[in-house]
């Protein structure tokens, strides 16, 4: 993955790109699971926020329906995922989504400098432990 996303930004505004970290969430219907069979589990529509908001880091990223991080999908797609890139360390980020009628919670990430130091660059909340909201509306559906 690492030649994949270095290469689409570099393509797409940012020559200078390395890949450092990545915080990955999905954003999902209420019964979205790493134990649930049913797919597509994103909550299409849904946008996403993280505090502490900075210049410092890229994000978010949606992947859109194909499972593919794009620059250009403007909220969640039908698949859930979002990444933010190069978030600065020693910081506890907090992202949640934002769809109106549903509520979601917040999920909590501490990128540590211990994690740089051990080879930590991948932060990932898979559903359920994710942005699940309240939304029970069938799989692919808003």
């Amino acid at each position: 993955m690492l030649p994949l996303v270095e290469g689409m930004m570099r393509e797409n505004g940012y020559p200078n790109f390395f890949f450092k970290n990545a915080m990955v969430v999905t954003v999902g219907k209420s019964w979205g699971s790493m134990h649930d069979d049913r797919l597509p589990h994103g909550d299409p529509g849904a946008t996403v926020s993280v505090k502490p908001v900075s210049d410092d880091y890229i994000g978010p990223i949606y992947f859109n329906k194909n499972v593919i991080p794009d620059l250009t999908q403007p909220d969640v797609s039908v698949d859930g995922g979002v990444v933010w890139l190069n978030l600065p360390v020693n910081t506890i980020y907090e992202a949640t989504a934002h769809k109106e009628g549903v509520n979601y919670p917040t999920v909590r990430f501490h990128i540590t400098e211990a994690d740089v130091e051990n080879g930590v660059q991948l932060y990932i909340a898979s559903p359920p432990d994710s942005l699940e909201g309240d939304n029970d509306s069938p799989p692919g559906e808003p």
